[in-house]
């Protein structure tokens, strides 16, 4: 009896907290959430919502669990804020483990336990996740990926790959955001993901970080979920465009140590779109601009007024 009540401590104690973070897009959210009860590692939900504009609020206030947390943000504070929201409130429940999902993936199996295991064999991981499968193609889309620093360059590792040709074990640079796993070890010594880049990077420099503290980051490959991808992006012209330039750059300033070979690939980058736009190409100029901001640690608040950037 006394070893059961114990048990039961135990797990509560060293349960994960599962951060989703929604924005107008319940129905995928709702979805996912029915998906964790695969896992069988005690943890809690926390929804956050990030100031959605649709009815998703509503939606999921009546239609969620009543054990799951749901928050919401007064603003949408981008995927690093809004899941740090998520992450402060997991931390003040008692969670032992942090595990940041996004809503638009598909939990086939217990992805969670294996990856827990792993992380508390090995103190050497900071950042450890599952493979990820894409929707449509049914192929892997990320098992991590690797940074190229002076290029400000992230690559996917196995993409494309069968799910049966993956090794177990990926060293890699950084987790794929839609699913990252630590323990609360790991916060306490690298920090909450930067908000410095409301989308894009963020996750890529969190997880890089883990570099400079000696630690590892890992991607099981013999465990999965299945990531949509989402959308949502896709719905403000040029956005996607302009954070990927914008972070493209932010992400070389904040973390390559030397500040000349820095500054020599923000030149390079001009020069290089100086050249595109002699030469026709439209979106040139477009380039310049959002290379400019990522520099100079600012957004274009005109064009894209819901940007939120913390530096």
């Amino acid at each position: 009896m006394i070893a059961c009540i114990l048990k039961v401590l135990e797990d509560y104690m060293n349960k994960a907290g599962i951060i989703i973070l929604n924005y107008n897009n319940w129905e995928d959210t709702i979805e996912c959430i029915n998906g964790c009860s695969n896992i069988k590692y005690p943890h809690i939900i926390i929804v956050v919502d990030n100031c959605s504009t649709d009815e998703s609020y509503r939606q999921l206030s009546e239609r969620l669990a009543h054990n799951i947390i749901l928050l919401q943000t007064k603003t949408n504070l981008g995927y690093a804020g809004g899941n740090n929201v998520g992450i402060d409130c997991a931390l003040k429940n008692g969670c032992s483990f942090i595990c940041v999902l996004n809503n638009d993936t598909l939990i086939q199996e217990d992805f969670l336990t294996p990856c827990i295991e792993v992380l508390n064999r090995n103190p050497n991981i900071a950042f450890i996740g599952p493979t990820l499968i894409d929707y449509r193609t049914g192929l892997v889309q990320s098992t991590g990926g690797n940074v190229n620093l002076k290029r400000g360059l992230a690559s996917q590792i196995n993409n494309n790959k069968r799910y049966e040709d993956v090794p177990k074990y990926v060293k890699c640079d950084y987790i794929c955001g839609a699913c990252i796993i630590c323990n609360k070890e790991t916060i306490e010594k690298i920090g909450h993901i930067p908000e410095s880049y409301f989308l894009f990077f963020e996750e890529t420099e969190w997880c890089y970080r883990a570099a400079k503290y000696g630690l590892t980051n890992i991607c099981l490959g013999d465990t999965k979920i299945v990531h949509k991808g989402s959308a949502s992006i896709d719905k403000t012209k040029g956005l996607n465009g302009y954070l990927m330039c914008r972070n493209r750059v932010a992400f070389v300033r904040r973390n390559l140590d030397s500040r000349v070979m820095s500054y020599l690939f923000y030149i390079s980058l001009i020069c290089k779109n100086i050249i595109r736009f002699l030469l026709g190409r439209n979106d040139a100029i477009d380039n310049i601009k959002a290379y400019y901001d990522g520099w100079h640690k600012k957004v274009n608040t005109r064009r894209y007024p819901f940007i939120v950037i913390n530096e």
